[in-house]
């Protein structure tokens, strides 16, 4: 679901003024360069918050919310 539908959307929607870098599908990691230098974008499944622990997050894309744990939002 991701890589087929997620990751498309996502790239459709990063300015043009990014360079995009590569996706490592294991890791589930975008790695983009800009101005400011480079940033992560993470897709992480809400089912498994555990995942979400140490995260420097500045934003989040959360689609079926109501199935994410409740842990997620704490």
């Amino acid at each position: 679901m991701v890589d087929r539908v997620i990751l498309p959307t996502i790239l459709r929607l990063l300015p043009k003024s990014l360079k995009i870098g590569k996706y490592h599908g294991t890791r589930r990691l975008l790695r983009v360069q800009g101005l400011k230098g480079e940033t992560h974008i993470y897709f992480l499944s809400g089912k498994e918050p555990e995942g979400w622990q140490g995260q420097e997050l500045y934003g989040v894309w959360l689609d079926e919310f109501p199935l994410c744990k409740e842990l997620l939002y704490d």
